[in-house]
């Protein structure tokens, strides 16, 4: 892993207050690459200016969220942006309009390309919202107003 990957890394834990996992995430008792006491996240990289979402990313991270009783925060960052991925039903359930907040769109289309565009980019499109780090912030911090999803 190289030190940018790391930095980002850092930085995002910073964000949320969490920790970045040892090993990225690729040790049994700790999964993906931050968590903070909400929410597990998975960091995408690329040093170019598209990178792709892939299925397999969110479904590990979700069901990786699911079992720490976390909510799922997919980061991907291109050579010229960083984009938060959070699903329709977090929003919904802390009580935030997707229609109100600035949500990223024409930018990240030309961003972010689908492994399975035919299945993949409906899928995504239709549960999840892709986001800039202040609108993300502003779901985060509504998160730990809310308490994670044991109550907590």
């Amino acid at each position: 892993m190289n030190n940018r990957v790391k930095k980002i890394e850092k930085d995002v834990a910073k964000m949320v207050g969490g920790k970045r996992c040892v090993g990225s995430g690729n040790q049994w008792f700790e999964k993906s690459d931050v968590q903070s006491d909400v929410v597990q996240i998975e960091v995408k990289t690329t040093q170019k200016d598209t990178i792709i979402l892939k299925r397999m990313w969110i479904s590990k991270l979700v069901r990786e969220a699911q079992n720490t009783s976390r909510y799922p925060v997919l980061v991907l960052v291109s050579k010229s942006c960083k984009y938060f991925l959070v699903m329709k039903m977090v929003l919904n359930l802390v009580g935030m309009n997707v229609s109100c907040d600035r949500v990223v769109d024409m930018s990240m289309r030309r961003s972010i390309m689908v492994d399975d565009y035919n299945v993949g980019y409906k899928l995504w499109k239709h549960l999840w919202v892709c986001m800039c780090e202040d609108d993300f912030m502003k779901v985060y911090n509504r998160l730990k107003a809310f308490g994670n999803r044991d109550g907590q």
